[in-house]
Order: C-alpha cells, then structure tokens, then sequence
C-alpha cells in the first residue's frame, strides 16, 4: 500500500496579499491560473523536452521513453497558497539498456530537484513573491482511483511541519532523513542542488537552474530583482516582511557575484533597506530586556544566600547552576549595552553549565567528582548529555534536540567561526550587525537556562515549595511574547 517518496512542500508567501489584489478580478485569476499551470505542470514538460533534446541519437526510441517516463513520474500539486512535488521511490517498473535500477533512481531524483530548482526561479520571476518549504522523505500513498482526490502521506506530513517550524526564511529546506539518504545513494550532481545555510540546514539552492536557462538566464535574474525591488518598496515600513525580502536578497547577491554565474550587475545594493529594517526594529529588543532582567533578578531573589551542603554531589552541581544564573544576567548587561556578540558566545557556556550541573548531582561516579575538582574530567561532553538522558526527568531528548539543533551556531559565536564573524560585516560598515530577531533568541535562550539552573538548585536543597514557584515561573515564561 505504502511506497517510499519524497515530498516537498512548497508555499507561497504573502498569498493572502496576492488573493486580495486579485479577488474581484476574474480575468486576473484566470491570468494566474494559466501562470500557475505553466509554471508547474509545463516546468515538468519543459525539462522533458531539454533531456529529449540531449539525445544524440534521435531514433534510439528506448532512450527517449526512459527519459519521457523519468519526468512523467513526477508529480505536481497547487493548492491555494501551496505547491506539493511529489516522487515515489519504490516500484521503478522501468529501464534503459544503458542505466540500472540504482542509476535509475539517481536519474529520477536529479530531474526532480531540477523539477523544482526550474519552477522556484520561474515563480519568482513571473510573480515576484517569495517560496518558503520543506522537502521530506517517507511513506507515502495515494488513491489509484483519483490521486487528487485522496492522499495519506507521512512525507507530506514532515514536509509541512518544515515548513511551519524549521524554513522561517523564503527557503525550501531539506530533512536530516532525506540528507542522509541521499548521501547513500551517492548519485553524482545532486550535491550541486543544495547549500549549507548559516544555521546548518540543508536547503534547496534554486538558483542552481541557471545552467538550465542558457541564454535566458539574465534576463531571469533581472526579471527577478525587478519583482523582488517592488516587494522591498512595497513592504518598506514593515519589518517582517522586509526582513524576509532581505534574507532573499542576500542569498540572490552571494550567488549572482559568484565566480560560477559572475553577473554582479543583477545584485541589490541592500544598504538603504538593511538602515530601514534596523530603524523598524530599533525598539522591539526593549521589551525582551526588561522581561529577562526582571526574570534573573526574580531567581535571585530567591536562590541567593541558600545555604549548601559542603558535600561534592550538592556543591559541584550547585556551583554550576549559580554560573548558569549569573551568565544569564551578563547576557541581559551584554544586550542593553550593545555588545551582542559576546551575548552569543555566552550561549554554548550557559547550556554546558547546566548540563554538567546535573550530570554531577545524578550520574557522575565518585572517581569522574575528583577528576572534575581536580580540572581533569575524562568525559566528553556527549558522553555527560547521553548520561544525562538516561535520567526520568530527561528521557524525552530535549536537551540533545537542543544540541543537535543548535551545536553548530554555539560552536561558531563561541570559536569566532562564521556565525559570528559574518554579523560583524554589512555593506557600508565593520561592526555589530545583528538582528533584533537574534538577539531576542539569544535573551530566550539564556532565560530558559537560567529556569533550569533555579530549578535544580531547588531540588537540591529539598525545598518544594520553591520548586512549585519556579516551575509556576516556568510556565509563564514559556507564554512570553516579543
């Protein structure tokens, strides 16, 4: 019933502006239909007849019907504001003389990649609204009698929720499933389709279709700075939407001055915007400061001056939890006064603080507490985190969801990696240049760290009552809104 495929989910931002544009325009949604029709279903036809053009032999009947069948297998769904690609794996009831099943399979996710890569610059171009999505791998079915009528699909699934949770930006970005499975079928090219985007996703890079619009692909690239010009004006006093535009633009600039495509002409000169987005955004920072300053100043209140047992197993783990507080309040100084990138680097500190806490108080050995007071603890600090998980309290993974997500930026403020150095460089100046977006991240972050410290430091004590008013704390935090 099931059979393996690979699903993207593909929406379409501001679809709520575009539908009140055109609404009372029925000549206008047919125009967009028929747009929709050829940049979708046609993208498909359009790569067909590129591959049957490569084939030198034009009577090598066979070939031409392996490769009208490899872009046949793809699917292509538009609903309302979202475009769904669809292509199943399993069950390959075709061949070629020339190619196995395994490059078969390789032949079939290069066209689909290609599929998409075609369709997203040819969106953009037309429409001038931006794509944000998530492309998955799963179980996958679809009704025989009429596949657009029914459609239960675990890939899809995924695909959505990286969409809602894990894109944020106009990106369509890969799973962890789907990467590694294509890095075992280790097809040649479809490295090419994807970049590693600064947070450590995967994503589509769309502008690898260039090299299949030859001599069209400038005027491509001009008719999407064009549309995409008009959005930045348009959306010129609203932050979110501008902030996204610039996202876009700042992706369209690395790859158009690149050495590969080299038309540095079709950049944006984004400086006039990036001013503007720091000037809209000046005073959303204000409320996230007051609220964590509040908040370490609250916990202070009521762990400062606890008496502690002398004993190693309470000491050691308590100190680390009034590090974890402490940091947490330098990180609010740090804020108000500008310096965010000593804020991040902070926030690998932080979440090593309490993780080691607890790994001390519930799991360390008596011979790891002596190593540890004698500043030669053995243990990485993977081995620390599985042990910990091992624990009731964290058995669920939240802490190494934690890691696994964010290890990478941690790693990079807190080693002066590429996360860091890249917020210190905009168009017109050297200097801090980071969002008020990441900042309240990093203040969120910090908070929650600083929760979990409070928290353990209560249980070690033994005072109840104190853990109940921290946990009551903890719930209120996790409503907070900036």
């Amino acid at each position: 019933m099931f059979e393996k495929a690979i699903v993207a989910y593909i929406d379409i931002l501001g679809y709520k502006d575009l539908v009140e544009r055109v609404a009372k325009k029925p000549e206008l949604v047919k125009r967009m239909e028929d747009l929709f029709y050829e940049m979708s279903v046609n993208a498909v036809r359009k790569l067909r007849e590129i591959f049957l053009e490569s084939v030198d032999d034009k009577s090598d009947v066979e070939t031409q019907d392996y490769l009208k069948k490899i872009a046949d297998s793809i699917g292509v769904r538009c609903i309302a504001d979202s475009f769904i690609f669809t292509l199943p794996l399993s069950n390959i009831n075709f061949r070629c003389k020339t190619w196995d099943e395994q490059t078969t399979v390789g032949n079939r996710i290069e066209t689909y990649f290609s599929v998409m890569t075609f369709f997203a610059t040819l969106f953009i171009s037309k429409m001038g609204y931006l794509l944000r999505g998530g492309i998955s791998i799963g179980n996958h079915y679809e009704s025989e009698r009429e596949k657009q009528l029914f459609v239960f699909s675990e890939a899809h699934n995924m695909a959505v929720t990286l969409e809602n949770k894990k894109a944020e930006y106009p990106r369509i970005v890969l799973d962890e499933p789907l990467r590694k499975y294509l890095e075992e079928i280790s097809y040649p090219n479809i490295e090419s389709f994807f970049y590693k985007d600064e947070d450590g996703y995967y994503c589509l890079d769309i502008y690898s279709a260039l090299r299949n619009w030859g001599d069209n692909k400038e005027k491509k690239l001009a008719e999407i700075k064009e549309g995409i010009t008009f959005n930045l004006e348009s959306n010129f006093n609203n932050a979110r939407e501008l902030g996204k535009l610039l996202y876009f633009v700042s992706y369209h600039n690395r790859k158009v001055t690149s050495t590969e495509v080299n038309l540095t002409h079709q950049a944006f000169d984004i400086s006039k915007y990036e001013k503007q987005l720091r000037y809209l955004t000046r005073n959303r920072i204000t409320p996230a400061l007051e609220y964590h300053k509040a908040l370490g100043n609250w916990v202070l209140e009521r762990i400062g001056g606890k008496n502690i047992s002398a004993s190693p197993r309470i000491a050691l783990p308590a100190g680390c939890f009034d590090v974890a507080i402490e940091h947490h309040n330098g990180i609010v100084v740090l804020c108000e006064n500008g310096h965010f990138g000593t804020a991040c680097a902070l926030i690998r500190v932080i979440f090593e603080a309490c993780v080691r806490g607890i790994w001390l108080h519930n799991c360390a050995t008596e011979d790891e507490l002596i190593q540890y007071r004698n500043d030669n603890l053995r243990k990485g600090f993977n081995n620390v985190l599985q042990e910990v998980e091992q624990l009731e309290s964290f058995k669920e993974g939240v802490l190494s969801s934690i890691k696994e997500e964010y290890w990478g930026p941690m790693n990079s403020f807190a080693h002066t990696g590429y996360f860091q150095v890249s917020r210190r460089l905009s168009a017109d100046s050297l200097g801090p240049n980071y969002a008020d977006e990441e900042a309240i991240k990093v203040l969120t972050f910090s908070g929650s760290m600083c929760l979990l410290a409070a928290l353990q430091i209560a249980l070690l004590i033994g005072d109840s009552n104190l853990s109940n008013e921290i946990l009551g704390k903890i719930k209120e935090f996790g409503t907070a809104k900036f």
